[in-house]
């Protein structure tokens, strides 16, 4: 049986404490895949000022399928994922967070529906688990992240998500100045699916609330409709 390569992104920033655990549970399960293979694990360090190059380069002279990247400053979640699907040669490729949030275990599943159904990629999604603002926010935004680009409100936008790699240029294209890396900008043949999530990082914090807060905001403003149905509701009061 010929199986299918996979390359995972993973954008890195400060996970000395995480890192090296998630990798290991990614060699555990990746190792019993009966349709798919591991191409690479592409980890990009987003100038990180703790250990985690140290310890990925650690993991990389004994793993030959790690491949460690570095930005020169730091450049955000989507750059950093930008840049490792740029380097990777994988059919598919599957995105998640440095954390352990998104369980390799799940990797399967995501890879199974995008390949079985030829979707140009697969997002996965699940329950609101975490504090209440956090999961009231995240709902909230992702609701109007959708109508402001007319889509349905039901999807939800995360970071664990598999992509055919025929659509890795215009990804690259599209979100080169993105804040926010919704794929349904690009393609209209894709699916989502519930997977499982683990609400604790490994030996991390949650993100920064007003940070979250910040990058929404402003692709709410620079990348929907939103500025324009402002403008034009200004208009018309100051008009009438």
């Amino acid at each position: 049986m010929n199986k299918k390569s996979f390359s995972l992104v993973i954008p890195c920033f400060n996970s000395e404490n995480s890192i090296h655990e998630l990798i290991d549970n990614i060699f555990s399960e990746v190792d019993g895949f009966i349709e798919f293979d591991l191409a690479e694990i592409i980890c990009v360090d987003d100038c990180s000022k703790d250990g985690t190059k140290n310890i990925i380069k650690n993991i990389q002279n004994k793993r030959d399928k790690v491949l460690y990247l570095s930005n020169n400053k730091n450049l955000g979640q989507v750059k950093s994922t930008l840049k490792g699907i740029k380097y990777s040669t994988g059919q598919y490729i599957v995105t998640l967070d440095d954390d352990g949030q998104h369980p390799p275990s799940e990797i399967t599943k995501l890879l199974s529906f995008c390949s079985k159904n030829k979707f140009d990629f697969v997002n996965g999604y699940w329950t609101n688990d975490e504090t209440k603002i956090r999961n009231i926010s995240s709902i909230i935004a992702n609701y109007l992240i959708s109508i402001l680009i007319f889509r349905s409100p039901k999807y939800r936008i995360t970071a664990f998500r598999c992509i055919n790699s025929s659509i890795k240029d215009r990804i690259q294209k599209k979100f080169k100045y993105s804040k926010i890396m919704d794929l349904r900008k690009v393609t209209n043949n894709f699916g989502s699916i519930e997977v499982l999530h683990n609400s604790n990082p490994l030996n991390r914090k949650f993100s920064n609330f007003y940070l979250r807060l910040k990058l929404t905001l402003i692709y709410l403003l620079t990348e929907t409709y939103l500025s324009a149905i402002l403008i034009i509701f200004f208009l018309i009061n100051y008009l009438i």
